[in-house]
């Protein structure tokens, strides 16, 4: 689950919303004709997924404006979404099941660079990575 996941989550669920409010509106246009239709009309503005509203990943600057992340920076947000995830997701595990679920997660690698999803794969051994470095030498 990535930022670029949430935003994306977040950006369907407000299209769909939109979607929902033009069906009442358009319900209520057939009841009542003479009514007219203005609801959202004018908060109807796109963002870069041509949703209605929305959200989007921005980089503050050092003047303290901000700007539209690039796809570099949002791959970056999400690779640190993913290791983080990680992180917690072993910061319990004794270090026996650090190992173990390290050497899971290089094969779930190996079955994407396989596919030849190699960003993805990447992605997973360096996963691992966090597990190994959290894991002290075994005696």
């Amino acid at each position: 689950f990535t930022t670029s996941d949430l935003i994306d989550r977040m950006n369907s669920a407000i299209n769909n919303a939109n979607n929902d409010d033009d069906d009442d509106d358009a319900n209520n246009d057939s009841v009542e004709p003479n009514t007219t239709n203005t609801n959202l009309a004018s908060s109807k503005n796109s963002n870069s997924t041509g949703l209605g509203g929305g959200f989007e990943l921005q980089r503050k600057m050092p003047d303290g404006s901000y700007r539209k992340a690039d796809t570099n920076e949002t791959a970056a947000a999400d690779f640190q979404a993913k290791m983080k995830q990680a992180s917690d997701m072993i910061a319990n595990l004794n270090p026996d099941e650090k190992i173990e679920w390290a050497r899971f997660q290089r094969l779930e690698g190996n079955q994407l660079f396989a596919k030849g999803d190699y960003k993805e794969a990447m992605d997973v051994y360096l996963t691992c990575l966090v597990a190994m470095d959290q894991t002290p030498p075994s005696s």
